[in-house]
C-alpha cells in the first residue's frame, strides 16, 4: 500500500529532477561544461539528503548548509 508520505516524497524527488533538468538543458544550450546529467544528479542528491534529514529528525538547516558548501566546492 502506497501512503501519502511516499507519494509526497516521490513527487519531491521527481520535481527536483525536473528542475535540475531544466537548468541542465539551459546550460547545454549555451555550451557550458556542467550539463543535463550533472544538474539532475546534484538536485536529486540535494533533495534526497534533505528528505532523509527530515525523516530522521536532523536539523534540515544544517543539511542545507552542507549542501550549499558542497555545491560551492564543486563550482570552484
Amino acid at each position: 500500500m502506497v501512503t501519502a508520505l511516499t507519494l509526497e516524497t516521490l513527487a519531491s524527488l521527481l520535481l527536483a529532477v525536473a528542475f535540475g533538468a531544466i537548468v541542465g538543458i539551459e546550460r547545454e544550450l549555451i555550451h557550458k561544461p556542467a550539463g543535463l546529467r550533472t544538474h539532475m544528479l546534484v538536485s536529486l542528491g540535494s533533495c534526497l539528503f534533505t528528505i532523509v534529514s527530515i525523516s530522521f529528525s536532523i536539523d534540515p538547516a544544517r543539511i542545507a548548509a552542507g549542501i550549499v558548501a558542497g555545491i560551492g566546492f564543486i563550482g570552484a
